[in-house]
């Protein structure tokens, strides 16, 4: 969480004529929303996409699976709150754009995110999400599950099995 909209900065700054897409989660953006200032201060060519379903998600996930649906500072029932993403997109001086289902196939929406210098595209998704591959408690970082099948996963791997 948190990773993306700095990782974006630094291939920004080390292609300076390429687009770069950083896609984070509502909760992963709040985490690292000072970058916003970067971009705008150096009108880097980044398109920032949050993913927003009003939750931080894989937090969610784990307390589903491991702590009975015990929510606590991850959904807006349990304490969380997603900042105002508009605001914070005037505050920086980037555009902003919201994309909903209703609105997925709107042309002139398309057009004006696409000639967009840079922009933030909050992605409204509705209800609590998964994530997979997903870390298990208690097991090694290298085992995600679904596990691969074997063969592709040594192929992947960068040291023996």
């Amino acid at each position: 969480m948190g990773f993306s909209l700095p990782v974006a900065i630094g291939c920004s700054f080390a292609n300076p004529n390429k687009k770069v897409f950083s896609i984070n989660g509502d909760g992963g953006f709040h985490m690292a929303i000072q970058s916003l200032m970067l971009i705008s201060q150096y009108n880097l060519p980044i398109k920032v996409i949050i993913l927003n379903n009003a939750s931080l998600g894989m937090i969610t996930q784990f307390q589903h699976l491991y702590f009975d649906d015990r929510m606590c500072g991850t959904t807006l029932n349990g304490g969380y709150r997603v900042p105002d993403i508009k605001s914070l997109s005037t505050a920086y001086g980037l555009p902003y754009f919201r994309l909903t289902v209703d609105r997925l196939d709107d042309p002139d929406l398309r057009e004006e995110m696409q000639a967009a210098h840079n922009c933030i595209i909050e992605c409204v998704v509705e209800g609590l999400t998964s994530v997979s591959p997903k870390l298990e408690y208690d097991k090694p970082i290298s085992k995600p599950l679904p596990l691969l099948p074997e063969e592709e996963y040594k192929e992947n791997m960068l040291s023996e099995v």
